[in-house]
């Protein structure tokens, strides 16, 4: 099994379990923006706060 087809089967994984393999892809570039913007706002305010916390360790 080769690099390709692993994603190719991760990706079918991530669009069978969340839905999103019967969406449009326009509506699948909305859900992944939101699901990415999300994610970036939590890791910046996770390290902003432990940044905080530690004094500025990190």
């Amino acid at each position: 099994m080769g690099l390709r087809s692993y994603f190719k089967q991760l990706n079918y994984s991530y669009e069978v379990t969340t839905g999103l393999y019967m969406l449009e892809p326009w509506e699948k570039a909305v859900f992944n923006s939101v699901v990415m913007l999300g994610l970036l706002l939590t890791t910046y305010a996770t390290y902003n706060h432990f940044s905080k916390l530690t004094g500025g360790l990190f």
